[in-house]
């Protein structure tokens, strides 16, 4: 098959065309899906912290947990949330799993605290 001078031009000028959008579409995808995760670190930090400062302000305790304890629990709240395969089904069994992640971030501050003290 023999295409002339401006078939090939054109072909060419189609196939270059082609790459590149397929690119653009790539790095675009990319970019979505880092200001997507960049966003929800910014929501689970600063509820996190608006919750942290209002127990700190409510609570009559000496001690209070640190900030990475209720940021570490805002971020399994929140993915529990946008979590699709979730239903009233599992949802219980999630949320134990939860619970369970969090004593074991609390017995770490603990630790870490007792150690620094």
């Amino acid at each position: 098959m023999n295409l002339s001078p401006a078939e090939l031009a054109v072909v060419g000028t189609l196939s270059g065309a082609f790459v590149g959008g397929l690119f653009s579409a790539i790095i675009a995808f990319i970019n979505k899906r880092s200001e997507e995760r960049k966003h929800f670190r910014e929501i689970v930090v600063k509820t996190a912290l608006g919750n942290w400062k209002h127990v700190s302000q409510i609570s009559a305790a000496t001690r209070i947990p640190p900030l990475t304890d209720f940021v570490f629990h805002m971020m399994k709240m929140c993915e529990l949330v946008v979590n699709k395969k979730v239903n009233s089904k599992n949802i219980q069994a999630k949320l134990h799993e939860i619970s369970e992640l969090n004593n074991i971030v609390a017995e770490h501050s603990g630790n870490v605290s007792k150690k620094v003290t």
